[in-house]
């Protein structure tokens, strides 16, 4: 039998973040970027998803709030400074290392990496204490670099035992192992061992993981959950952000986006 996933129509609801709007936003902003920083202002927030998921809800629309996370720096990151973006794209990225640097297959987090997610877990700490909303689901891209960031950044206060980690495929993963190191994981339906589609000499282009991310947030907006935290990558925010009609906007590693997202449900499903 096959599944219908309904698609939708994306845009950002503003005025709730420093990220919506055109400017330099400091590289960890206070509260995520959160605007009220009064002592209600998550609350705000919660009253307002209440008010038109529930008491005013238009027919065929859904609003979520996404916390978009960048991994914490890698050592693949490491190495495209040391080579700089073009070579790094042209040859080095295609390997493992140099004989100086492991970056592959599967880049972990450098100790700076770690220092990243765990600026991220106290920030989550603290704003608990103001009210923030709790994830209903946590997102992670089943690289290692974005899992340990997303395991490390809600350690010791959200036992990560809803996630599914099926944004984004690499021949690097290998899922045995992952779900050796990870136990705790939930991997979505047809998540296969090795990416069938991976290939060394094609990157993908912006359009293609666009409709990739369109697919992934179809499949969150049909889901359950109205806090959801995405832990994935640069170039999958960068998407996210077109998608969804965000300002183009650089995320540094370990940094953390905050979106309020209006999704409108189009007249004719996929199947």
């Amino acid at each position: 039998m096959s599944i219908i996933i309904p698609q939708y129509d994306y845009e950002v609801v503003t005025g709730w973040f420093i990220q919506d709007a055109p400017g330099d936003v400091v590289e960890l902003p206070k509260s995520f970027g959160l605007i009220d920083t009064s002592d209600d202002g998550w609350t705000k927030i919660k009253q307002f998803l209440y008010k038109v998921n529930i008491e005013d809800r238009e027919p065929g629309t859904i609003h979520k709030l996404f916390f978009l996370g960048r991994h914490g720096q890698g050592w693949h990151n490491v190495a495209e400074t040391k080579y700089g973006t073009a070579e790094w794209d042209r040859h080095w990225s295609k390997l493992n290392g140099d004989g100086e640097l492991v970056w592959g297959p599967d880049a972990e987090l450098t100790s700076l990496g770690i220092q990243q997610a765990d600026e991220i877990n106290a920030m989550w700490i603290e704003e608990t204490k103001r009210g923030i909303p709790t994830p209903d689901v946590l997102y992670m891209s089943p690289l290692r670099r974005a899992i340990h960031t997303g395991v490390l950044s809600f350690d010791g206060w959200f036992y990560p035992n809803n996630t599914d980690p099926g944004m984004e495929a690499s021949n690097a993963v290998a899922r045995l192992v992952l779900e050796a190191d990870f136990p705790f994981l939930l991997f979505e339906n047809g998540f296969v061992e090795v990416d069938p589609t991976w290939t060394a000499d094609h990157r993908e282009t912006p359009d293609e993981q666009d409709v990739r991310s369109r697919r992934a947030l179809d499949k969150m907006f049909t889901a359950d959950g109205t806090y959801i935290s995405v832990s994935s990558h640069s170039g999958t925010m960068a998407s996210i952000f077109r998608v969804i009609g965000h300002r183009p906007y650089a995320v540094n590693p370990g940094g953390v986006v905050p979106v309020l997202v209006r999704a409108k449900q189009k007249k004719k499903p996929i199947v």
